[in-house]
């Protein structure tokens, strides 16, 4: 599993440490076994939103993925089949979110982020497709869960 900043900043919003301190030693268990992993695009992302969140991930030691050549080789490719030429992104992903989706790809094959759906549409530019549809796209390949998700499909029971 692989975080986009949205996923882990919505459960720090939504599930309060205080309030839900058996469903972070869960996250706090699966960062330790390195099943749960973050980019370094999106640990500043978080950062720059909530310090305190991106400090815990820091603390309880989550594998932070530095930028490759394999992870920019991929995200130029996804660019590539979004159809976006040098600079001109759209109203859907920017760089950083390539780079996320790209790292998710090469390193996690399932991305959690709490983007909106949108539907795979020909006739919408793909340049303004968010995180969801580009992951969803078979050029891409990568499955999104939403924090619900991610919940109800780890039979966890958090009370």
């Amino acid at each position: 599993m692989h975080f986009d900043a949205s996923g882990i900043i919505y459960a720090w919003d939504e599930y309060p440490i205080l309030n839900f301190p058996a469903f972070w030693a869960w996250i706090e268990t699966r960062i330790a076994d390195e099943s749960f992993r973050i980019s370094e695009v999106a640990l500043d992302e978080v950062a720059h939103k909530y310090p305190e969140c991106a400090d815990w991930m820091k603390a309880k030691g989550v594998r932070r993925i530095g930028l490759t050549d394999d992870i920019l080789a991929k995200a130029a490719e996804i660019k590539g089949v979004l159809e976006i030429e040098e600079e001109a992104y759209g109203a859907g992903v920017d760089e950083n979110d390539l780079l996320i989706i790209a790292t998710a790809k090469l390193e996690a094959e399932i991305l959690l982020t709490q983007e909106n759906r949108q539907p795979i549409d020909p006739n919408r530019k793909k340049r303004n497709y968010k995180i969801p549809a580009v992951c969803e796209m078979e050029e891409v390949g990568v499955t999104c869960q939403t924090v619900r998700e991610l919940i109800k499909a780890s039979d966890e029971v958090f009370g």
